[in-house]
């Protein structure tokens, strides 16, 4: 997935930097990558309830409805 993806190029980038980095820089990072990816998780949970509520909620509204079953 892209988001995965993006997760994996952040992570790649802090590697690359990691020698020019205090501790704390470093820790930081990851502290930051881990809720990156956890926000990530998240979003994409929320995207597929908020898809699946789409779906099951009727084009119609319920004056529409109303006035078709009179």
């Amino acid at each position: 997935m892209i988001k995965e993806t993006s997760v994996q190029a952040f992570a790649e980038r802090k590697k690359a930097l990691e020698g020019g980095l205090s501790e704390e820089a470093c820790q930081l990072l990851d502290e930051m990558l881990l809720r990156m990816e956890a926000l990530t998780r998240e979003n994409e949970r929320l995207r597929k309830s908020a898809l699946a509520a789409a779906r099951s909620r009727s084009g119609m509204s319920t004056k529409l409805k109303d006035a078709l079953y009179e």
